[in-house]
C-alpha cells in the first residue's frame, strides 16, 4: 500500500467524498427521471390525454428500458463508490488518525 501525507490528508478525502457525493446523487436524479419519463410512455396519461407511446414505437421503448436498466446499475455503482470514499474520510477520524497498527 502506497503511504504519504498527501493521500490521507483530511482536505483532499473530503474533496473526494463530496465529488463522490454529488455524482451519486446526480445520477440518483437522472435516473428518477428518466423512469419517470419512461412509466408516462409505458401507460400514458389518460387525465392529461397523453397516449401510450410504447404502442407506437416498440423498438424505442425496448431501448429506453435497456438505457434505464443500465443507468440504475451505474446508479448504484456510485452509491457503492460513495460508500467506499466515506468510509475512506471517516477513518481519519478514528483514534489512530488512519494509521494501522497491524503490521
Amino acid at each position: 500500500m502506497i503511504r504519504g501525507s498527501v493521500l490521507f490528508n483530511k482536505p483532499l478525502a473530503w474533496v473526494i467524498f463530496s465529488g463522490d457525493q454529488l455524482m451519486a446523487y446526480l445520477s440518483l436524479a437522472a435516473v428518477a427521471a428518466a423512469a419517470q419519463s419512461g412509466v408516462i410512455s409505458k401507460f400514458g396519461q389518460p387525465e392529461l390525454q397523453w397516449m401510450k407511446v410504447c404502442n407506437l414505437y416498440g423498438k424505442f421503448c425496448n431501448q429506453i428500458g435497456e438505457g434505464i436498466a443500465s443507468s440504475v446499475i451505474v446508479s448504484l455503482s456510485m452509491i457503492a463508490l460513495s460508500g467506499i470514499s466515506a468510509f475512506s474520510l471517516f477513518r481519519l477520524y478514528g483514534n489512530n488518525g488512519g494509521k494501522s497498527n497491524a503490521r
